[in-house]
């Protein structure tokens, strides 16, 4: 998929509001913090194209404070082109339709991004759908180091390091020198072994 190209999945009549979620109520502040700590992007806009809600990584992609988002349209806040692309949507969203797509996206505060957001309409009871829920993710950062060639990888790659033998000697192990060994007549010295291990036996040569 080259920069101008975007992929798109309508996934049909799949929305929220259909049926009551087993789990309990969580309390707003409760909510609120799970929200605006998780990883990805999330948005809520109503029938009127304006923000409901933007959490925490939303309101940062789109480098304003939450009083600059709130109740304000999307042209507003994204930019008349980003608004433009999303138009050709809304009536299928608002239908009750969900969609889910990725590709690249020119903000006048952003640049060229790399987007996969999943829009999800709400529809309280199954009735008339009140607002489309936003998930979204940007992934630039991993879509350019894949378009980069091999060979830049290739030169930042620690040099693999050379094997050179050792100077540290090993010993042989055996049993320990006895006491009729180590008489006044012998001398001690260490055994020649492996290089790499501690001196664990000794060899006896004669004084004589």
């Amino acid at each position: 998929m080259n920069k101008l190209e975007r992929e798109f999945a309508w996934t049909g009549q799949s929305h929220w509001g259909l049926q009551r979620a087993a789990l309990p109520p969580l309390a707003p502040e409760l909510m609120g913090a799970l929200l605006d700590n998780i990883t990805a992007r999330v948005a809520v806009v109503g029938r009127d194209h304006c923000f409901i809600y933007a959490n925490r990584e939303a309101l940062a992609f789109f480098g304003r404070p939450a009083e600059q988002v709130f109740g304000q349209h999307l042209s507003t806040v994204m930019g008349e082109a980003s608004y433009a692309g999303y138009l050709p949507w809304a009536e299928r969203l608002f239908s009750g339709e969900s969609l889910r797509w990725q590709g690249w996206v020119e903000y006048p505060t952003r640049g060229r991004r790399f987007l996969q957001e999943t829009m999800v309409p709400f529809a309280p009871d199954g009735k008339e759908v009140q607002a489309i829920v936003v998930f979204g993710r940007d992934h630039t950062d991993l879509k350019l180091r894949e378009e980069e060639p091999p060979s830049r990888w290739a030169s930042c790659r620690p040099a693999r390091r050379s094997r050179q033998p050792s100077s540290t000697m090993r010993w042989r192990r055996s049993s320990p020198p006895t006491a009729r060994a180590a008489s006044s007549s012998s001398t001690l010295r260490p055994r020649r072994c492996l290089a790499g291990t501690a001196p664990t036996s000794w060899a006896v040569r004669s004084a004589r």
